[in-house]
């Protein structure tokens, strides 16, 4: 794979990963064929990635909520 496939590739892989989009539309707004996305979600689990990348997201959130509020009452105290 070229420089610059391997950097669009990237590219994809971190929206769809980080975000709600579909492999469909993901191949339209890249120009890209559906099957060619589809096949590189395949090769390196992208579903699976999308879920634990959402479960970090939601785990450090709980963290740092529970930071601040532990703040709040030390103030208080």
């Amino acid at each position: 794979m070229g420089g610059r496939i391997v950097e669009q590739k990237l590219t994809i892989k971190t929206e769809y990963i980080t975000t709600d989009i579909s492999y469909r539309k993901l191949a339209e707004k890249h120009g890209l064929r559906y099957a060619t996305i589809q096949k590189w979600g395949q090769e390196e689990n992208w579903p699976e990635l999308r879920n634990q990348y959402r479960a970090d997201v939601v785990s450090k959130t709980v963290r740092k909520i529970a930071n601040q509020k532990a703040k709040q009452a030390a103030k208080i105290d």
